[in-house]
């Protein structure tokens, strides 16, 4: 007589044997069953991601970083562009004159970006954001995934590309500020602002960290 797991142990490897037997079959089953019910398929996939939305992007952006599929997507984008030179400037014609204003902002970074001083690292960014605790450095609000790279004296405005010049903001933040001066941007107090004014301030508390 077995124990209840050691049944569930055995079936297990009874349902794996079966499959390795039958495989062909198997997926021959499964992909016509696909094709029959592929529109309700679609539909049950579409209200499953609408309802674990935020639990599934989550997961999106962890796994994108760490089981190497960036890495995969530019090289297939290289690919691509290889195959079909043309089809990608299309595409970016196409969208600066559906945006032009915003096509002109992305110009003008473009210039001041290549102008600027200094550069940076991926272990660079790593660090600010251990430095911030997982916090926007103007709002403290938690980053949860989602962050900018911002330059505390905007490039437009002489701001260097060093990582000195760098603070980690929300995307909400970094926004709003554009391409104001800290203190154009803060509306905290005098004492409050000038400790900003300092870019690494020491006599600033960071709230707790997050987890």
């Amino acid at each position: 007589m077995h124990c209840v797991a050691c049944q569930r142990l055995s079936s297990k490897k009874d349902m794996h044997a079966y499959y390795l037997r039958h495989k062909e079959a198997i997926l021959s089953r499964r992909k016509a069953w696909y094709l029959a019910n592929s529109d309700k398929v679609g539909i049950a996939r579409k209200k499953y991601r609408e309802k674990n939305k935020d639990i599934i992007n989550a997961k999106e952006r962890e796994t994108y970083w760490t089981t190497g599929r960036r890495a995969a997507n530019i090289i297939k984008g290289r690919q691509r562009h290889k195959n079909n030179p043309n089809a990608r400037n299309e595409r970016r014609r196409r969208w600066a004159a559906e945006n032009r204003e915003e096509a002109a902002l992305r110009a003008r970074r473009k210039r001041f970006l290549k102008k600027a001083r200094g550069s940076f690292s991926v272990s660079d960014i790593k660090r600010l954001l251990l430095e911030q605790r997982g916090r926007c450095y103007w709002c403290f609000s938690p980053l949860n995934g989602q962050h900018h790279i911002d330059h505390f004296i905007p490039l437009s405005r002489s701001g260097s590309n060093t990582i000195e010049n760098l603070v980690i903001s929300c995307p909400s933040c970094n926004i709003k500020k554009s391409d104001k001066m800290p203190w154009e941007f803060c509306d905290a107090p005098f004492a409050r602002t000038m400790m900003l004014s300092e870019r690494a301030p020491s006599g600033l508390t960071w709230p707790a960290p997050l987890g």
